[in-house]
């Protein structure tokens, strides 16, 4: 740990994973580490998970950031957020307005004005893109300045929002100052193992790992030596201490405490001393057992109290135990219990000394009790604490939950469902909805509001789609849309329905009705979630995902689209189904004409996905002329708007149209620029769209040894059966520009299972297959002169197969087209 410590300060990142079982000193180990580093060399940030954490968003962070502002819990809330401003102003400069308004929110201090509108036009997975470069920008001005050790302590008990957030800033290490220590203990595989397995995969060269073993038996007996300070303890009780003790150092200082109190041992001058009570003193079996006797002890009044903080938590602002107490000051009792090593006064909260220590206090607590206690504690939170501190609605979701009153726990629990959302805390957000909904059931069963069972199950799918969970999203989808009348057809009804579907939105594309009503609120629900579902089948069911397109478009078409949210954005994303699947451009040009006048011109996420739409179709009709481009300032926007899907697409596809164009420094820039993106916010989309357009441009440029090894490195970052397509095809035109044509084949013929496992892959992807296999049968033939009839024919029928495709992406005409001699 202390070489850690010095290689951060001389300039090299890493990550520390300290993990063990309670009691076995991860914190002793750290503290005694960093009395050996130089710590004026070094920033030294702390946060701590709490134990009741796992559905408070982004608290271990929220921990780090207070440290780095300098917010001390007597600030109110104005005066914590105008630090937090003034801190990150004096970092970042003119930047710090990016950073501001999503370090408050994970905060959850409260926004200037402007900061709210900021952050209220975000939308989807915006908001986590934003908070991702926040705090990825923040960290590393932070460790240009001087070199960052980030701490985390229990991280085992961190919210999952936060394992996503760190499981990304852990890239850091690799190019910054930043030494990032985790301590936990082991088991946890969803939590610190996750964030262990990340470093063991990706940061293997920078991962020290520091697994804690109980004491050895000299070991055990040196510590039981120096604790006891020379007291005269009988041979028989320093053995059973060292063998119940099984090396774990808390229950030796535990015991001692312990008999300390049962008046067996005394403090004289510094030192221990047995008295006349030693030979009847005895030594429970389990770590456990000693902090039980240790509470056994207290008077009723301070077991009481000690009980009812455990059931806060880690941590507890005495007045919230006052009020649930019914006392006005606790004082003297609280300063008793930091006396007897039970808590740690943190003005102006109480902790407990360790966390075995609460979780004893608590599960001594007799389970009838339990309930009504939790039921008080809620009570008193809402006496003592505004509701916009920080987890106000999820600690009282908690507390009412463990209290048996659904109604208050559904009505937090979706306030707190809301919060976590509004801060990108997609993981909590679901938790708490699927929860909300959980209650509303158990009132209602299969009664209650449609509307409001609609809008659960909605904000549960949102929740799902924005962590990636496509198939249960779209489980949840069908669920809010059933609550609104709207049927989910079956396969085979799904399949009739199509045809007369795409009939008649064609019909209604190309002779509209000249007036039409307003859509209602239901139609509006009803076209947003349709939209929302398709989104979420993109992959998951592609025959799904045409057909709610299909009909989204087809709703849209009998109301009048100004009445409805995001209608030109809707109308443009046609061309996602028209072009890049394939099927018409000229039905993609109509929905283009259709979307543009109902595109809100306020709405810059919208004109963007207008414009990166346009340009999809006119790039893959073959049409590159730069008046289709979009603009730089609105892909500045974009970027600060978090619309990252939109500019990665975009700069994806105009940089490939560079490279085909011969324009390679421009292109260079272009993939520069999307490095910029995959370094701020660690966006996997624009990291897939580096190493492709990487590999493109060393193809182009004749760099093709090069190109192999970019190809490779492509293919093996990203496992999704498109982007191995692509990677295989880029290899295989390598290979064959280097006259390696057996490995050529081998790299197509990886392709070929790829694309059997995928089922179906959309044009643009198979292309680079199919255009790398006209190039390996055509280069085949010219190889040799006395290739027979049916390699010809292979050749004929790879080309043309090439040629078909390259009707509907234009990038590969050029190369097609000359090897069919056009």
């Amino acid at each position: 740990l202390a070489e850690a410590f010095e290689a951060v300060a001389s300039g090299r990142g890493g990550v520390v994973s300290v993990v063990g079982e309670a009691g076995l000193g991860k914190s002793r180990l750290l503290a005694e580490a960093l009395e050996r580093a130089d710590a004026d060399a070094l920033r030294w940030l702390e946060g701590r998970s709490l134990s009741i954490g796992r559905n408070l968003p982004f608290h271990p962070f929220a921990d780090v950031l207070r440290g780095f502002a300098g917010v001390t819990p007597d600030l109110d809330e104005a005066a914590a957020a105008a630090r937090v401003r003034d801190a990150i102003g004096a970092r970042l400069g003119d930047a710090a307005g990016e950073v501001v308004p999503y370090v408050l929110t994970i905060m959850a201090l409260p926004l200037l004005e402007a900061e709210r509108e900021q952050v209220a036009r975000l939308e989807g997975d915006a908001m986590e893109n934003l908070v991702r470069r926040a705090l990825t920008r923040l960290l590393r001005a932070l460790a240009e300045d001087r070199p960052l050790v980030l701490v985390l302590d229990d991280l085992h008990w961190a919210d999952l929002s936060s394992i996503d957030l760190l499981d990304s800033l852990l890239r850091l290490a690799e190019s910054h100052p930043v030494l990032f220590v985790n301590l936990a203990r082991d088991g946890f595989t969803d939590t610190s193992g996750r964030i262990l397995a990340t470093a063991r995969a990706s940061h293997a060269e920078r991962l020290a790992e520091i697994a804690l073993q109980p004491l050895g038996t000299e070991a055990c007996r040196l510590l039981i030596r120096n604790l006891f300070r020379g007291a005269d303890v009988p041979h028989d009780l320093r053995t059973t201490l060292e063998e119940r003790a099984a090396g774990n150092p808390f229950f030796v200082e535990e015991v001692v405490r312990s008999l300390l109190d049962q008046g067996a041992l005394a403090l004289d001058h510094g030192a221990l001393r047995a008295t006349e009570r030693i030979d009847a003193a005895e030594i429970p079996g389990t770590i456990q057992e000693v902090v039980m006797s240790r509470v056994d002890r207290l008077p009723p009044e301070r077991r009481q109290l000690l009980q009812v903080a455990s059931a806060l938590g880690a941590s507890f602002e005495p007045e919230i135990l006052a009020a649930a107490l019914g006392k006005e000051s606790l004082d003297d009792r609280l300063a008793d219990l930091v006396a007897a090593g039970l808590l740690l006064a943190a003005a102006p909260r109480y902790e407990f000394k360790h966390p075995l220590i609460q979780e004893v206090a608590y599960d001594s607590i007799v389970e009838a009790r339990r309930a009504e206690l939790h039921h008080e504690l809620g009570v008193a939170i809402e006496q003592t604490l505004s509701d916009r501190a920080p987890g106000y609605h999820a600690r009282l979701a908690y507390h009412y939950g463990r209290g048996h009153d659904a109604e208050r726990a559904e009505a937090h629990l979706f306030r707190a469902g809301e919060e976590a959302a509004g801060a990108s805390a997609s993981n909590e957000a679901l938790h708490f909805f699927q929860e909300a909904s959980a209650r509303y059931f158990e009132r209602h069963g299969e009664g209650g509001d449609p509307e409001k069972k609609a809008r659960l199950a909605a904000q549960v799918a949102h929740a799902q789609a924005n962590r990636g969970l496509l198939l249960e999203a779209v489980a949840h989808y069908d669920q809010a849309l059933g609550h609104l009348g709207e049927r989910t057809p079956g396969r085979v009804e799904l399949a009739l329905r199509l045809p007369p579907l795409a009939i008649g939105l064609l019909a209604r594309l190309y002779w509209p009705q000249r007036r039409q009503r307003p859509a209602d609120d239901t139609e509006r629900q009803v076209i947003g979630l349709m939209y929302d579902r398709a989104q979420a089948e993109t992959t998951t069911s592609p025959t799904r995902f045409v057909y709610d397109t299909m009909r989204v478009l087809r709703n849209l078409q009998r109301v009048d689209p100004r009445s409805v949210d995001r209608a030109g954005g809707i109308l443009a994303s046609a061309v996602g189904t028209f072009a890049f699947g394939g099927v018409s451009f000229a039905v993609g040009h109509k929905f283009l004409e259709r979307a543009e006048p109902f595109v809100e011109r306020d709405d810059r996420r919208e004109v963007l996905l207008f414009g990166m739409m346009r340009f999809l179709l006119h790039f893959l009709e073959g049409d590159w002329d730069d008046v289709h481009g979009v603009a730089e300032d609105l892909l500045e926007e974009g970027r600060n708007l978090g619309a990252l899907w939109e500019v990665a697409n975009f700069l994806d596809l105009d940089t490939e149209r560079r490279i085909y164009r011969g324009e390679f420094d421009e292109a260079r820039a272009r993939i520069e620029e999307i490095g910029r993106i995959v370094d701020a916010f660690q966006y996997d989309l624009a990291r897939a769209s580096h190493g492709a357009l990487s590999t493109y441009l060393h193809i182009e440029r004749g760099e093709l040894e090069q190109a192999l090894d970019s190809a490779d490195h492509y293919f093996d970052e990203h496992a999704e059966d498109s982007f191995q397509v692509l990677a295989l095809g880029a290899r295989a035109k390598a290979e064959v520009g280097l006259g390696r044509l057996d490995a050529a084949g081998d790299s197509l013929s990886r392709a070929e299972r790829v694309i059997e496992r995928s089922g179906s892959l959309l044009p643009f992807h198979r292309s680079s297959y199919l255009r790398s296999r006209a190039l390996l049968d055509v280069a085949r033939l010219e190889a040799d002169a006395s290739a027979g009839r049916a390699a010809r024919r292979a050749a004929r029928k790879s080309v043309g197969r090439a040629l078909g495709v390259a009707k509907v992406v234009a990038s590969r005409r050029p190369e097609v087209y000359k090897l069919a001699g056009l």
